[in-house]
């Protein structure tokens, strides 16, 4: 661990109207980044999952506006996505993509 990771608690944790268990989910945060500034070892392993792993790869971000559309070809509205892609040997090894407005969608099932 070399270098300062965070400042300040995250601006999420300050908004109005957040639910409590999203709170919770940034108060996780803001202290694992704590310790990660402390260079508190045993604080950061305290947070991590048995199976997390860490993304030494190269990191690529991307934020896009998405227009849905229905199976029945009618509009369902726009969103604003924001997506993680770690890379290896140039190809994409992993991705997660994270919906910041637009309508809800519904889990696939």
């Amino acid at each position: 661990m070399n270098d300062t990771v965070a400042g300040s608690p995250s601006q999420p944790a300050q908004a109005a109207g957040s639910s409590h268990q999203e709170r919770d989910n940034v108060a996780i945060i803001d202290s694992f980044l704590a310790a990660w500034n402390r260079r508190d070892t045993q604080g950061v392993l305290a947070f991590l999952a048995d199976d997390a792993t860490f993304a030494a790869s190269p990191i690529v971000t991307h934020e896009r506006v998405d227009a849905m559309v229905m199976q029945d070809g009618s509009d369902f509205g726009s969103g604003t996505w924001f997506a993680v892609f770690a890379l290896k040997d140039g190809k994409i090894a992993s991705f997660i993509d994270y919906q910041l407005d637009g309508p809800p969608l519904a889990p696939a099932g």
